[in-house]
């Protein structure tokens, strides 16, 4: 089944939006941006598959243009640069995360086995999906 925007399993809802933001930062290809995911956020639930269907389907929709590089020995790597377009959605995103959160925090603040704001335990970068 093809990927449709509104319709995302658990852990590809935020995909677009993170790649989008490493995209506003530089342009880069789909491994490196995964790399980042993985090493950079606290907890990474996307896996390549989801990476690359995701930047195909932006690029489909105008949102990064891609552009195929031969650095050196070895294959060719598509890179991907933010559009306009993109930047817009990247605004849109921030916007729908920033009130997703108000309610997470909400949550947080009234479900009693919530971990308390700035708990001391150190978060280990990406952490694995304890469900899977």
């Amino acid at each position: 089944m093809a990927h449709q925007p509104g319709r995302h399993g658990r852990h590809g809802r935020h995909t677009p939006a993170f790649l989008l933001l490493f995209l506003s930062e530089k342009p880069d290809y789909g491994g490196a941006l995964l790399n980042r995911m993985k090493s950079e956020m606290p907890f990474c639930f996307s896996d390549s598959a989801s990476v690359y269907r995701c930047l195909q389907d932006m690029e489909k929709t105008g949102l990064v243009q891609a552009e195929w590089k031969t650095d050196g020995p070895g294959r060719p790597q598509k890179w991907y640069t933010i559009t306009a377009a993109g930047k817009e959605a990247l605004k849109k995103q921030a916007e729908d995360i920033h009130m997703r959160r108000a309610n997470l925090e909400y949550f947080e603040s009234r479900y009693p086995y919530a971990a308390p704001h700035g708990s001391d335990t150190p978060t280990p970068a990406c952490k694995e999906d304890p469900h899977e």
